[in-house]
């Protein structure tokens, strides 16, 4: 289920154009290892993509790891789900 929300929350705040290659790029994160940790069952999420990740787009890191509370936290985070919204 984690792995679930963490792409579920991915999706959503990657959906603007660039912000994917933006995101690898400021983290020095290769695209490939954390495509498969998402997708695929048997790898794992790595921690620091998670911080990064949570901290990065304002996603709650207790969402993606007990699925309480909302998925969002902070003003930055809202900005951002409106800016995708308006796509």
């Amino acid at each position: 289920m984690i792995r679930k929300r963490f792409k579920e929350a991915w999706d959503i705040v990657t959906s603007k154009h660039g912000e994917k290659q933006r995101f690898f790029k400021k983290y020095d994160i290769v695209y490939t290892n954390f495509h498969r940790s998402i997708t695929q069952p048997g790898n794992n999420i790595r921690i620091e993509h998670l911080a990064f990740f949570t901290h990065e787009f304002g996603v709650s890191a207790e969402w993606i790891l007990t699925g309480r509370g909302s998925m969002f936290s902070g003003t930055r985070c809202r900005n951002i789900v409106e800016g995708v919204e308006k796509y």
